[in-house]
């Protein structure tokens, strides 16, 4: 009976080593469920009636140059928008555009990509010389899904931290990967049509004191991603890393608690196997062990820390089962020993 207690062990070992990190990493996504965003942050869309209205991207310079223009009075200024290339429209539109940048009120931080050799393709000089760069890759899970953000890449900031650090004028200084707390699904954070901006239809309410941040939303500029709530667009995400940054509440990860929880639950659960005879007293409490573990996942999540919750539960079943088939073959084998002895 000894050896049976080696099953919560290899089970809680698993959990160490990440096995099953697709599974865990979904069944987590299960848990989000949508809470208030930050209001220091509004989002100025590239939408359909924007292009409808200014025409086919990629718009003219003088156009965006119109758009910072009227973002005076903002914190912070982002772009989620590459300018690795010069205006098609010519040399003249990229300097009203640079201009534009020099002269405006807030910082203005504009998107670099990063490509997978470690590469950074930065905007083309003239935009680089007259505003704030930061990096705008998020990192995609193995199954498409975005959840995690590196803040620090090669010396540069990510675009969210790079935009706060300017708004707030602290440093950011968090190296490790972090999770992204997402707030809801697509349309959580407060976002108006670019064209309202230009104008004038914007509230000055919703643009003085916050961090703006302009980006695509229109389905043609293909800039989508899966998220936990679905598919959301590459500034929805970056809006809510901002949010992230702003009120520091990533998701936490505690690997030693998952593996801790998952080897203490594991033997509970052998315990209760050896313990009690009746199959049925022992379902039902391997059943409210189970529940009471979720119920410390639910509780726990809502406060930012993320405990797994699939290998606890494994390790509750697998252990439950293992106790209860070591009965049974005890049983079985007293109930042959008997019956030889006296036959």
């Amino acid at each position: 009976r000894f050896l049976l207690f080696a099953t919560p062990v290899l089970i809680a070992l698993m959990a160490w080593s990440g096995v099953l990190g697709h599974a865990r990493s979904s069944v987590s996504d299960l848990l989000f469920t949508p809470r208030m965003v930050p209001d220091e942050v509004t989002i100025i869309a590239i939408d359909e009636e924007s292009i409808h209205a200014v025409g086919q991207w990629p718009w003219p310079r003088a156009v965006l140059a119109q758009g910072v223009k009227s973002l005076d009075s903002a914190r912070a200024i982002g772009i989620d928008v590459n300018f690795k290339e010069p205006s098609r429209v010519g040399a003249s539109d990229d300097q009203v555009f640079a201009r534009a940048l020099r002269d405006a009120h807030a910082p203005v931080v504009i998107a670099s990509e990063m490509q997978e050799n470690g590469e950074i393709i930065h905007p083309i000089s003239v935009l680089a010389s007259s505003s704030q760069q930061g990096i705008a890759n998020i990192i995609i899970d193995s199954d498409g899904i975005a959840r995690t953000v590196r803040l620090h890449r090669n010396s540069m900031l990510s675009l969210g931290a790079q935009l706060v650090q300017s708004a707030t004028k602290q440093a950011i200084t968090i190296t490790t990967p972090q999770r992204i707390n997402y707030a809801g699904p697509s349309g959580s954070t407060p976002t108006y049509s670019f064209l309202d901006l230009i104008n004038g239809k914007v509230p000055a309410s919703v643009i003085a004191g916050h961090i703006v941040i302009i980006g695509a939303t229109a389905r043609d500029l293909q800039d989508y991603q899966n998220t936990p709530f679905g598919l959301m667009s590459g500034v929805e995400i970056q809006a809510t890393i901002i949010g992230n940054i702003l009120s520091n509440d990533f998701i936490r990860t505690r690997p030693l608690v998952d593996v801790a929880l998952t080897l203490m639950v594991g033997i509970i659960a052998l315990l209760i196997g050896f313990y009690f005879r009746r199959v049925w007293v022992i379902v039902l409490l391997l059943v409210a062990l189970i529940a009471g573990v979720w119920m410390v996942v639910f509780l726990t999540f809502s406060s930012g820390l993320l405990i797994d919750l699939v290998m606890p539960t494994i390790a509750i079943l697998a252990s439950g089962a293992a106790a209860v088939l070591d009965r049974y073959t005890a049983t079985s084998r007293e109930r042959r020993f008997i019956h030889d002895t006296f036959s």
